[in-house]
This record gives C-alpha cells, structure tokens and sequence, in this order.
C-alpha cells in the first residue's frame, strides 16, 4: 500500500522533483555562476529563486530545507514508528492499517463471553482455554 502511495506522490511531484533535479545538476549554478542558459531556459527568473525546498527521499514531499529534521523525525510517512500495542516497527502511513487489521496485541471483545482480549486470543478462542 505504502509504495503505490509514495509513487503516487513521487508522480505528483514529478514536475518539481525534475526541476529540482535540474538545479542540483546544474554546474554553472554550483558555482555561483549568475548566467546559467538551461536553468533560465526551464525556469526563467531561477537566478532570483531561493532553493529553500528540498525533495524528501523518503516519502517524496516538498519539504523546507530548514525543516527537513523535524519532518524526518515527526511528519514523514515512510518513517518507522513503534506500535503503541505490539511494539513492531511500521511505516507511519502503514500504522492505521496495522493497528485495524493485523496487530495481533490490539484488545478486542470475545463474541463469546464479551472479555477484552488481545485479538490473537481472539482467533484462537480463548474462551476455550
């Protein structure tokens, strides 16, 4: 799930993330050069332009640069995150999904005897035991 919504963002971002690639590799613009043909050809007025984004290699977000460690840490989607119940690392985009559907810890009614158990238990009929 996780990699179709990344290159789902990686293909929205597409545009930016070729003219961002196009400023990285520009040697003229390195070197602080003020004329640069194919960068004023792909985005007239670049030399003005701060590079003040960045592109995430993570999640594939526009992030501010000066706020890329902070995104890192906090708001990035591809960051691993602790499950609050099992403890097992995930994606934080793939977290919910986790916590609904396959976190074996998460407590859940016996449809039994209406006990909060852990939903492995669950499966396997711990009102048996």
């Amino acid at each position: 799930h996780i990699r179709s919504a990344v290159a789902s963002k990686f293909l929205g971002h597409l545009d930016e993330a070729s003219h961002m690639a196009q400023k990285a590799h520009c040697i003229q613009s390195d070197l602080g050069i003020e004329e640069c043909r194919a960068l004023r050809e792909w985005s007239p007025g670049f030399e003005r332009e701060p590079a003040s984004t960045t592109l995430c290699l993570r999640c594939f977000e526009i992030v501010e640069k000066s706020q890329m460690d902070a995104h890192r840490r906090y708001s990035c989607s591809a960051r691993d995150v602790k499950c609050p119940h099992c403890k097992i690392r995930v994606l934080a985009a793939e977290l919910d999904t986790h916590v609904e559907t396959t976190c074996i810890e998460v407590l859940e009614p016996c449809s039994h005897c209406d006990a909060l158990v852990p939903r492995d238990e669950v499966k396997r009929q711990h009102h048996l035991t």
